[in-house]
């Protein structure tokens, strides 16, 4: 968003995430100031900055029709929106999350002699095989997970690139835990480094992609190569 050094139409798009946020209105005062350019990794969520015609109101029809800039290069950018109260908890989406998942839980499956749990679809993973499943104190364990994806740039059945752990392996390792119980990956996850999967779980993904972190529930953001052989 282009916010005008905090003109009217700056006042107007933080209003409306204020107000859609939590029914509250914008920060009485807010000011931001005039510079150029959001974050480079702002980009992978949105390629176009853009505005709303001021004065502060709700109307719907008054966002700028063109392409204001890049977000890499954003005109007095938006860095920062300020609402009166208290910030909303994250807890509406992750019961929605939740919800789905228990649709799913209990749907098992076997696929190439593989245990299988049907999934919510977070991050785009629709099913997920392991050579096993296992249940530890305040966590559950899938050893060498393969997931169908759906609905997202990379559709089908595959193997995972875990990275040591990295913001790649938790990325999709998160969007496994979210889609299978609603929950996040554990705190404090390890994966240690090596090479290859056990033989037989080529039957069921030939090839290994990652999901490219940070940790979110992106569905368009999986390898669009082939990062290698199962």
């Amino acid at each position: 968003l282009h916010a005008g050094c905090g003109n009217s139409n700056g006042r107007d798009a933080c209003n409306a995430i204020c107000r859609s946020l939590t029914g509250n209105s914008i920060r009485h005062g807010w000011r931001v100031p005039c510079g150029s350019g959001y974050p480079s990794h702002a980009s992978r969520l949105a390629t176009t900055c853009i505005y709303k015609h001021g004065p502060v109101d709700g109307r719907k029809n008054d966002w700028y029709r063109g392409r204001y800039g890049a977000t890499k290069t954003c005109g007095n950018p938006m860095n920062h929106c300020q609402c009166q109260g208290k910030l909303p908890r994250c807890s509406g989406a992750r019961k929605r999350w939740r919800r789905r998942a228990r649709k799913a839980r209990g749907r098992c499956m076997k696929r190439a002699g593989w245990p299988g749990r049907k999934a919510a679809g977070y991050g785009g993973v629709v099913n997920v095989w392991g050579s096993s499943f296992s249940q530890g104190r305040g966590y559950y364990q899938i050893n060498w997970p393969v997931v169908q994806l759906s609905g997202t740039n990379r559709n089908g059945i595959w193997s995972l690139h875990a990275g040591c752990g990295n913001s790649n392996g938790r990325d999709a390792c998160n969007a496994i835990c979210r889609s299978l119980t609603g929950n996040s990956i554990r705190h404090g996850w390890r994966v240690p480094c090596g090479s290859g999967y056990p033989s037989h779980a080529s039957r069921l993904a030939t090839t290994c992609i990652y999901k490219h972190g940070p940790v979110d529930g992106r569905k368009n953001d999986w390898h669009r190569g082939k990062y290698g052989a199962t």
